[in-house]
């Protein structure tokens, strides 16, 4: 009889998949298959295989333990699935299909996510001429160091491979005018992956005092 319900259970999710998780691949699917049973059968479980980083109230990162993907899950989800686990307490097949149908569609694979110049990315007409030999920028992906270089140089690129979710880019800059003016300083913009993506950074200057400059604003923008 066991062996039947599980049987039942796959078969029911695999249909439901199909309907709601086109990002996860056959393995993914079965892994999640196999965490949404164990969950409906023993509610108590739900932590041994989903978790969760950040605040729920403003969205946190879920990850489905076993699987090669995470996805960005609200309060209000999350309570719904103790809501549904607590509902269909007696009919573990109806918890599946209910469960399957909240979570597929929200654990997506890693993305690979390209930052590129979109022509002149450093606005700096409202400062005095900048020595480009003399001048760096350093780009920081998440807090971990992914560029540097002079302003005489040209900017490349990079390209990362991202989990879904937010994500902070960082800009450093060392920046020496014919002013005399010497600039440090750091600016940082979240951005969400939800897919493949290009995006183009873009830094501007602007006078701070007799000392030196500031960023007023740094951008990440698809291209």
């Amino acid at each position: 009889m066991r062996l039947k319900l599980i049987l039942t259970i796959t078969c029911c999710l695999s249909i439901a998949g199909s309907k709601h998780s086109k990002a996860l691949d056959a393995d993914d699917l079965g892994t999640l298959e196999a965490a949404v049973h164990d969950m409906c059968v023993q509610p108590d479980k739900k932590g041994s295989y989903l978790k969760i980083e950040g605040d729920l109230t403003a969205g946190a990162d879920l990850r489905v333990v076993g699987i090669n993907g995470t996805g960005r899950i609200t309060k209000e989800t999350w309570d719904g699935i103790d809501q549904r686990l607590d509902q269909y307490k007696t009919d573990p097949r109806a918890c599946a299909i209910s469960l399957v149908a909240i979570l597929a569609p929200l654990i997506k694979p890693p993305s690979q996510i390209t930052f590129q110049s979109n022509g002149y990315w450093m606005h700096s007409s409202a400062i005095a001429t900048i020595y480009p030999h003399l001048s760096t920028v350093t780009l920081l992906l998440d807090g971990q160091l992914e560029a540097s270089f002079h302003l005489s140089e040209t900017f490349d690129g990079f390209s990362k491979i991202l989990k879904q979710g937010r994500h902070t880019l960082t800009y450093q800059v060392d920046i020496k005018t014919q002013a005399q003016k010497r600039t440090r300083d750091a600016c940082s913009v979240a951005f969400d992956v939800t897919g493949p993506a290009t995006m183009a950074p873009s830094i501007t200057l602007a006078p701070y005092d007799d000392y030196r400059d500031k960023i007023s604003n740094c951008g990440l923008s698809k291209l």
